[in-house]
């Protein structure tokens, strides 16, 4: 099992229809609105590394309203 977050800035006009978009993707586990340097984090789990960024290649960086996005595999739970 492989999981990843991704950092979202998204268009101020779009982050409600980014966000909604997002929670409907395969492997997608949670989306969050936060604060700070980005508006979006999504946390996504998948079989394996490739499959979970193949999602975020071909499902989120395509939707409308996403500016730039920042991805991390995570190594350890604690």
């Amino acid at each position: 099992m492989a999981e990843i977050l991704v950092f979202i800035v998204a268009e101020p006009s779009r982050l409600d229809s980014v966000g909604r978009a997002i929670k409907n993707i395969a492997g997608v586990k949670e989306v969050a609105s936060v604060t700070g340097e980005y508006d979006l984090v999504v946390r996504i789990e998948a079989k394996d590394i490739e499959t979970a960024l193949r999602t975020v290649k071909d499902s989120i960086l395509p939707i409308q309203g996403i500016r730039k996005t920042i991805t991390s595999i995570i190594v350890e739970k604690y």
